[in-house]
């Protein structure tokens, strides 16, 4: 079932979406406030913090950007404009990985994989072919915009080949500096953690006991784990790592 578009999660990433030079939790707003609307689409639209309203069901629609409004890689620039390209590019991997992890539906509009830019027009209905096209001629090989696209395709085929996104059960822990924990219990055991980490520096997690399988870490996103870890895990800075249980 559908019921809504959410603009918590929408405008809790990246800033609100009336307002070109707001702000949100990937791109320069890391805080408790922007993370309990990240928080809000993680756990599907259930009743918390995050929003006036709920759902039921995971009927919700998470995202980042549609046919309205910048382009989510407009958005980054517009509202960063001192942000360079790498620096925008681990903002739009930090959201791309929230926006996968959380239960409901996630969504993306045509192209924000490959970096889409309109040219800063966030009301391009009327405007040409050369504004609204996609520009598939910029995916060439070792650009960052096949890497981005990769990375996308790496989280998609990370989501669907692994149930307790979906089925699991989650629960969110959010610190005063914004760092959220995600962990996903299946039929009453723990199966998974994300720790999210919207700093620019790396973040050194301790983990509970045990050898931890590892699904996503960096530009990396794996079906299964590639790899385990135990004792500490350094989350790169503005990144997600998603660990299975031991």
């Amino acid at each position: 079932p559908v019921a809504v578009f959410n603009d918590a999660i929408r405008d809790g990433l990246k800033g609100s979406v009336f307002d070109a030079l707001d702000q949100g939790y990937i791109n320069g707003k890391a805080n408790k406030g922007t993370a309990e609307k990240v928080i809000f689409g993680i756990l599907g639209g259930v009743r918390g913090n995050g929003a006036s309203w709920s759902v039921e069901d995971n009927a919700v629609i998470n995202y980042m950007a549609c046919h309205d409004n910048h382009t989510l890689w407009d958005k980054l620039a517009v509202s960063n404009p001192e942000a360079s390209e790498e620096e925008r590019l681990r903002m739009n991997r930090l959201g791309a990985a929230i926006v996968l992890l959380g239960k409901g539906v996630p969504f993306f509009l045509a192209g924000e994989e490959l970096l889409r830019t309109k040219g800063g027009d966030h009301n391009s209905y009327m405007s040409s072919d050369a504004v609204n096209n996609i520009d598939w001629d910029s995916l060439t090989q070792g650009s960052p915009v096949m890497e981005m696209r990769d990375f996308y395709r790496g989280l998609i085929a990370m989501r669907k080949a692994n149930s307790f996104f979906t089925q699991g059960e989650a629960t969110c822990t959010v610190l005063d500096d914004g760092t959220v924990q995600v962990v996903w219990t299946l039929k009453g055991k723990t199966a998974a953690q994300a720790i999210i980490n919207p700093a620019d520096t790396a973040l050194d997690w301790t983990l509970d006991q045990g050898d931890w399988g590892v699904l996503l870490s960096g530009w990396t996103a794996n079906t299964a784990p590639a790899g385990t870890v135990s004792g500490t895990v350094t989350v790169e800075g503005k990144s997600v790592t998603i660990l299975t249980a031991p």
